[in-house]
């Protein structure tokens, strides 16, 4: 949402300078995201984006739970957790051995 200019590893460029551009260059670029393989899909990020200083990990620490806040969550009655993945992959398009690992 900063950039007016987004440019991926392969030279791939997108003008982002309204609303409208930015959630098309959203779309495709998370489009090539859910296809990088689950076993690679650390580091084919890094790669794709490679042009940004991203730190995945900082929104998961600001926002995160810990585990006082889901204990505490479970023990009101008032939701139940279900599971989730660690790298938010698609598994419509990943292997059951993929899945397992």
């Amino acid at each position: 949402m900063n950039n007016d200019i987004v440019t991926l590893n392969d030279g791939t460029t997108y003008i982002c300078d309204t609303r409208k551009r930015k959630e098309q260059a959203f779309v495709d670029i998370r489009s090539r995201i859910f296809k990088i393989p689950v076993s690679k899909y650390e580091q084919g990020l890094k790669e794709l984006l490679c042009n940004y200083h991203l730190d995945m990990y900082a929104p998961v620490v600001e926002t995160a739970l810990d585990w006082s806040n889901i204990l505490e969550l479970k023990e009101s009655g008032l939701c139940t957790f279900g599971n989730h993945t660690h790298s938010h992959i698609s598994v419509l398009d990943t292997s059951e051995s993929d899945l397992i690992k």
